[in-house]
């Protein structure tokens, strides 16, 4: 498994506690997003993941501007999630999770 795995795998578990469905990852080629629903509504996620020390990218402006789009696009919310790793598949700290604007 890559890091990216293991962020995308902690962030759809703390998703599901918070009542969140694992819809699916998104299909639009070169995209890294995943798909969760609550309810009638539902978040579209960009996971960023790094292993301590470093600390995982934000998203750039074109990157911004693409989720915000792709969400739109299914009638979602575009949100941002920022996982650091101790170790493989365990993080070092809370995840950071940002609404996009």
């Amino acid at each position: 498994m890559k890091i990216e795995d293991f962020g995308r795998a902690i962030s759809t578990i703390d998703l599901q506690r918070q009542g969140f469905a694992w819809k699916q990852k998104m299909s639009i080629p070169g995209s890294t997003d995943i798909e969760f629903t609550r309810g009638s509504g539902g978040r579209l996620v960009q996971v960023r993941t790094a292993v301590y020390p470093r600390e995982p990218l934000g998203l750039s402006e074109d990157e911004t501007q693409g989720i915000k789009s792709r969400a739109s696009q299914i009638g979602y919310e575009p949100w941002l999630a920022q996982i650091t790793l101790k170790t493989i598949g365990s993080a070092a700290k809370p995840i950071i999770w940002a609404e996009v604007e």
